[in-house]
């Protein structure tokens, strides 16, 4: 069997299941016992195949996101206070207000 479709995983958390859809056509299920298509097509089966790569995709996700937060705060502190340009007499820009 192939990659999972990307496209089922929304459709996963509204109780869809893909199997039958991505099986049908192939005959697969035709040739199966009754009770392996009724597990494979239940509304079980896809959800738990796809919870652990999901799962773990998130954890990378978040990871990153916190990884890349920390950095950001990090720089942010060593470039030291906030710089004011002084203004100086005569060089005021007659287009800005």
């Amino acid at each position: 069997m192939g990659v999972i479709d990307h496209r089922a995983s929304p459709g996963t958390a509204l109780g869809y299941n893909p199997i039958r859809t991505l099986l049908a056509p192939t005959g697969l299920l035709t040739s199966l016992p009754a009770r392996n298509v009724a597990v494979l097509t239940g509304r079980t089966f896809f959800p738990s195949l796809i919870a652990g790569p999901f799962h773990q995709g998130l954890i990378i996700v978040f990871a990153a996101a916190g990884a890349m937060a920390l950095i950001g705060a990090v720089i942010s502190m060593l470039r030291g206070r906030q710089f004011y340009y002084d203004e100086q007499p005569g060089s005021h820009h007659p287009d800005l207000p």
